[in-house]
């Protein structure tokens, strides 16, 4: 059982729901108490502050401007991060949140979808009770074993050095330090930083498995595993709060672990060419992921816990069995990159429209039938990628795309028009409309200026037809 204190400024006590909260949270078995300060029950701020304080293992504290003006807030939450108890911020603007509890494991607030809110919540107020053990354990592992001993010619650890030695007893071949290293394909490397291995770099070995221990090395950042032979991670990577980088791609792994969602610092997860079907429902937990890759593989279904990860800029979902996405990836507002061709898309949610920050799509090789009309919305869009689908018609809204400069509607046999909306398209330079035997070209195309290079091969045309000799002239690429 586990008691909590909100810390929040008084003025934002409606607005961020705290008697709400305080009361679905005393719902979970787990949680004992959650302690509010309430000005009708208590006259005493300081003192309420003083006593119940004390009671508490975790604090939440709701981050805003009011917060930010508040010398209560301030005294509760360096109190609480003096005596080294969990502090989980709550905020909606990340620079509202106290610049030293920037790194923590927090919440974005909405209350669009409170329910969901309160679940995330949850999970994270788990996450940090458990992480807290894992903690004390990592910062208690060098009084069980903290002897520093020579590893080639490097001071580590040697609860570390025994995890690298097992390693190198499986492959039969010895680290080197980073870019020692004379073969460019084969690596077998380490970093090492203040007597902890930092990165390792295991690369074309052909390895199964790791060391069941491979999680005493608690303070990996970058770890490269791609075109080996694992079938999965062992479970002591949970271990690896520091870890900042995971690439396992060409691989052999089927599943990804439940318990990597204890890898809070993971910024960059790789798992490209292996064979998982399903993306665990943690993953929701990798609150500091900017990087996912988990393309070419058998997945059908994308969890609507993706919609938490909040930072993520860059998604490559391409070559995989999905039939549609979730609603809510529309609530990816710092998503830039999103590569989803080779996979069964028949349409695309609503939501898409509030990808606010998207600059390149490539929908290629699907089976989209039509675009909603929503998607000329996409105000930072730079390049749309349509080859190789179904679609018949583009909608009005496209022309709305004011940033786009590469636009590719290649094989979509059934396209007989564009819209006139596409002069619109003022940036635009690259327009590819090959192999589309039943396209009309517009009149209009002569009005856009920006155009670079239009792409009509396969499209019937033995020479450049008159409609476009007057971009021709101007210099514009025409491939027939």
């Amino acid at each position: 059982m586990v008691n909590i204190f909100l810390s929040y400024s008084t003025k934002d006590a409606e607005y961020f729901k705290i008697s709400d909260i305080a009361e679905q949270l005393e719902l979970y078995s787990e949680i004992d108490e959650v302690y509010y300060w309430q000005e009708h029950l208590h006259d005493n701020i300081s003192k309420y502050m003083n006593d119940y304080m004390e009671k508490s293992e975790v604090m939440i504290l709701f981050c805003s401007k009011n917060s930010k003006n508040s010398h209560s807030v301030e005294d509760e939450w360096t109190t609480h991060d003096h005596h080294k108890k969990p502090i989980i911020p709550i905020f909606e603007n990340l620079e509202d949140v106290p610049y030293k509890l920037q790194k923590n494991f927090g919440c974005e607030f909405t209350s669009l979808n409170f329910d969901n809110f309160i679940k995330k919540l949850y999970s994270i107020i788990l996450k940090k009770i458990n992480l807290d053990s894992v903690i004390k354990e990592k910062n208690q592992y060098n009084d069980l074993k903290n002897e520093i001993v020579y590893y080639h010619g490097v001071k580590i650890y040697q609860i570390e050095a025994e995890v690298l030695l097992e390693i190198e007893q499986k492959i039969g071949c010895q680290f080197t330090l980073l870019n020692e290293s004379e073969d460019d394909v084969e690596k077998l490397e380490f970093e090492v930083e203040d007597n902890h291995v930092v990165e390792l770099n295991i690369q074309h070995w052909e390895i199964e498995t790791l060391p069941i221990n491979f999680g005493d090395l608690v303070e990996l950042k970058e770890l490269y595993l791609s075109d080996n032979e694992l079938f999965e991670l062992p479970k002591s990577i949970e271990k690896i709060i520091s870890l900042e980088i995971l690439n396992i791609s060409n691989n052999q792994i089927d599943n990804l672990p439940i318990n990597i969602g204890n890898l809070i610092s993971l910024k960059e997860l790789i798992v490209c060419y292996n064979n998982i079907k399903i993306i665990p429902d943690e993953i929701r937990d990798l609150s500091s992921l900017t990087r996912l890759d988990l393309s070419d593989n058998k997945i059908e279904y994308i969890p609507e816990s993706i919609g938490n990860l909040s930072l993520l800029s860059r998604i490559d979902l391409s070559y995989n069995n999905l039939n549609s996405l979730p609603e809510n990836i529309g609530e990816l507002k710092n998503l830039k990159i999103l590569n989803l061709a080779g996979n069964n898309l028949s349409f695309l949610p609503e939501s898409f429209k509030n990808l606010i920050n998207i600059e390149y799509i490539n929908l290629n090789l699907n089976f989209l039938s039509y675009l909603p009309e929503t998607i000329g919305e996409l105000k930072n869009l730079k390049i749309l990628s349509l080859a190789d689908n179904k679609l018949s018609y583009l909608p009005m809204g496209i022309g709305n795309l004011s940033s786009l400069y590469g636009l590719n509607l290649g094989h979509n046999i059934h396209i007989r028009n564009l819209p006139r909306s596409i002069e619109n398209l003022k940036n635009l330079e690259i327009l590819i409309l090959s192999q589309n035997p039943n396209l009309l070209l517009p009149s209009y195309l002569q009005k856009n200026t920006s155009l670079e290079e239009i792409d009509i091969s396969d499209c019937g045309y033995r020479k450049i037809p008159k409609l476009l000799e007057p971009l021709d002239r101007r210099g514009v690429k025409i491939l027939i």
